[in-house]
Formats: structure tokens, sequence, C-alpha cells
């Protein structure tokens, strides 16, 4: 049984983050040590002042989502990591970014959200486009090995 739980623990995240998919961790590692799970879970759950969710499957913690606010205060950041298992939660997932997540975010002024993603990570790319993101721009020389990364922008109707 799949369900989301939008007050996670850090011990859900530290689930996740142990198990991170190939894709996730290839895309953290350009900004940060991916050896270093307690500072990602450490920033995720930061995110509990913008909004953060866990998708489990039977319990079982296997994807982790949200947003942080960014320095203008209609603007917030998206992100996301998750396990090999992170596929099979995706429709419930969205369903719960479209029905709840995004009313909660524009009923608190959110009028752009944000996305950083890594171009070799097509799979999440085609999940923000069907999300209403728009490829924006391509960053250069992020992070210590200067790589490029692409910034997708979702915009409130």
């Amino acid at each position: 049984m799949i369900t989301i739980d939008t007050h996670p623990t850090p011990f859900a995240l530290h689930v996740i983050a142990a198990r991170l998919r190939p894709e996730d961790r290839h895309e953290l590692a350009v900004t940060r040590d991916i050896e270093d799970a307690e500072t990602l879970v450490h920033d995720a759950f930061l995110a509990r002042y913008g909004y953060i969710a866990v998708a489990m499957i039977d319990r079982v913690p296997v994807f982790a989502f949200g947003v942080v606010p960014a320095p203008h205060l209609d603007h917030v950041n998206a992100w996301a990591f998750g396990t090999v298992e992170s596929p099979r939660v995706l429709r419930e997932v969205t369903k719960h970014i479209k029905k709840i997540m995004v009313p909660k975010l524009i009923s608190l002024g959110v009028q752009t959200v944000q996305a950083v993603s890594h171009p070799e990570n097509f799979a999440a790319h085609r999940w923000l486009r069907h999300l209403g993101f728009r490829l924006q721009a391509r960053l250069s020389d992020i992070g210590p090995r200067n790589e490029d990364m692409l910034l997708f922008v979702g915009r409130a109707p």
C-alpha cells in the first residue's frame, strides 16, 4: 500500500538517503558529499519550513520531496530524492502534489517553483514537465566539479 506522510521523521529521510537510486546519487553529488547522508537529511528536514513529504510502500520510506523557501517571498525551490522503488510511488506523489501541495503553496502566496536537475536525469525532466515545469536555463560550472545543471520553473496559474 502506498501512503504519503506529510510529517516525516528524520529517520524516514535517513532510510531513503541510505538507499539512493543511482540518478539521485549522481545529481546530488554535483553540490554535496553524497556519502554525507546526515547533511542531506538535515537539509531536507529543513523543508518543514516550506513543505516536506515522504512516500512509502507498506510503511517503508522510498521517496522524499518538498520545497524550501527561496530568497524571494513568492518563490520556493523544489527538491526530491528516492530509492530504486521510487517509480512505484510517482503516480500517488503526482496526485498529492497537484491536489494538496500546490494549492497549499498558492494559498501561502507562492507564485514560482524552481527545480534544478542534472542534464542526464531524463526521468526527472519528464516528470517535471508532466507537473507543468518548463526548462528555463542551463546553469554552468555548478559545484566543485564545474558541472552543468538545468533549471526548470513552474508558475502558479
